[in-house]
């Protein structure tokens, strides 16, 4: 919470009584980063209850301990299939020149500039891409090209979770 001068009020603030009035938050150490050698820190906040950032603290532990935990990244699904597509021409794995060219289009065309492609890679969840769909549709995309549309879009992610970037596609 801000005064007046928009300096922090910390506990000073009248209305943290209030249940509906600010967030929680939880931070926890996820031990040592091996390529920097720096500390790594789990940091999240905007919970509507002391509970709800408690539960999610508690998965996220549960995540370090485990050994799945994955550095939060800022990489949006658009910048993620820009770096992906290199990759797979790259990489062979049967991709055809022509194959190529059509998922680049795809791409360029119809995934980077939708609102899933603006979507952060580690928040995208399935009702983005039912989203996806019906942009496509109502753009008048037609059934075919929706479909390898999105069939191009489960390839992405299914490398993305191959390399450790989400958790499931």
């Amino acid at each position: 919470c801000r005064g007046d001068d928009g300096r922090q009020l910390n506990n000073r603030c009248a209305r943290l009584s209030e249940p509906s009035h600010g967030s929680w938050a939880y931070y926890i150490s996820a031990g040592v980063d091996p390529a920097s050698g720096k500390r790594r820190q789990v940091r999240k906040s905007g919970f509507p209850s002391r509970q709800a950032a408690q539960k999610a603290r508690n998965t996220a532990a549960v995540r370090v301990d485990s050994g799945k935990f994955k550095p939060p990244s800022r990489a949006t699904v658009g910048e993620f299939l820009l770096e992906w597509l290199p990759r797979r021409e790259r990489s062979g794995a049967g991709l055809k020149a022509t194959t190529a060219l059509m998922y680049r289009r795809y791409i360029l065309a119809d995934l980077v500039p939708s609102t899933l492609g603006r979507t952060r890679l580690e928040d995208l969840r399935s009702s983005d891409v039912v989203k996806l769909v019906d942009e496509l549709v109502a753009a008048g995309r037609g059934a075919t090209t929706v479909r390898r549309i999105v069939a191009v879009l489960q390839s992405a992610l299914r490398d993305a979770v191959n390399e450790d970037r989400l958790e499931q596609n």
